[in-house]
């Protein structure tokens, strides 16, 4: 896998240049227009340009294809999990999984397959990165703008459950924002398809912060378990904080959820009304019987949030998680 191409055209002057000693990554200047160049990695028909997020199964590249010549994302198994077949398997499964669901508000899966005993996907590419990224960069949005962005969220969460695929790790860093300004769902590592309608039978979770109480406490959920997640994803963008915490022993963790002992998000955020605040804690409920629908959720998000998927400039500072 870790090889460059024998030769690449400067992309100022287009003189031809060898680059056959050098390794993936290394970084020199155009001989004539000086221009610093970095080598690309070749991975399968990608040109891999630059690691753009590593995570314990897969990393991330910004990649060009020369096939489509468009930037894509391709997200590469890492090599720990190379022997693990069940693991292989369930990676290539993502990319059949997303492909079924055809929202704006979800990334588009282009392709995926095995390469070099690797499966990978080929994915759109958000340049504007996640928005755990923006909370972090004080680039978060107006209450408005970003309850309009959850609305979105919410429709795109309700197109995979009719389909019966669960996300089951809906958070700020599994959000992320395209270079238009459009918000869209990734990461459906952990998604199953319930063609049933039944309880999924996972016993793991990804983000303890988000995760659902019947995850915690039984190792299953449904559909709901995604709203669950998503008013705690809405909880923390608005407010900067956990509403539960993001450690501790699983009983303490589910008593948080049942004890409900938390600070409104109005209470913290003078921006938030109270109908939303409400909102927000009644899709936290611990009971799931008793978490709004998405229908709900995208009509309340909808009418007092505004201009959803589309520019993102007038972006300002509202709050950093001080974690």
């Amino acid at each position: 896998m870790n090889k460059c191409p024998d030769k690449i055209i400067c992309s100022r002057c287009y003189r031809p240049l060898d680059i056959s000693d050098l390794k993936p990554f290394d970084e020199f200047l155009c001989p004539d227009c000086g221009i610093k160049i970095k080598c690309p990695m070749i991975f399968e028909r990608y040109y891999l340009m630059e690691l753009c997020g590593i995570g314990g199964m897969s990393n991330v590249y910004r990649a060009f294809d020369p096939v489509e010549n468009k930037t894509v994302a391709v997200k590469i198994t890492n090599e720990n999990i190379l022997n693990s077949e069940t693991e292989g398997e369930r990676f290539t499964f993502e990319a059949e999984l997303v492909a079924k669901i055809n929202h704006p508000g979800i990334v588009k899966v282009y392709r995926g397959g095995v390469y070099e005993n690797q499966p990978f996907l080929a994915m759109e590419f958000m340049k504007k990165g996640t928005l755990e990224t923006l909370q972090k960069s004080f680039m978060l949005p107006p209450v408005e703008k970003l309850l309009g962005w959850m609305a979105v969220i919410a429709d795109g969460l309700q197109a995979a459950s009719k389909l019966g695929i669960v996300h089951h790790d809906i958070k700020p860093a599994n959000i992320m924002l395209s270079e238009a300004g459009e918000v869209k769902i990734v990461d459906f590592d952990l998604a199953e398809i319930n063609t049933d309608n039944e309880n999924s039978n996972s016993s793991d979770w990804a983000s303890i912060a988000y995760v659902s109480p019947e995850r915690l406490q039984y190792g299953k959920e449904d559909y709901r378990g995604d709203i669950f997640s998503l008013g705690a994803t809405v909880y923390d963008l608005l407010t900067g904080e956990y509403p539960f915490g993001n450690s501790g022993e699983v009983p303490e963790l589910i008593e948080r959820r049942r004890n409900f002992d938390f600070e409104p998000a109005n209470h913290l955020n003078s921006t938030v009304s109270k109908v939303i605040s409400d909102f927000i804690n009644q899709m936290m409920s611990f009971d799931p019987v008793d978490r709004p629908s998405y229908e709900e959720i995208v009509n309340i998000f909808s009418s007092n949030g505004k201009s959803a998927n589309n520019s993102s400039r007038g972006f300002f500072a509202i709050f950093k998680k001080n974690n």
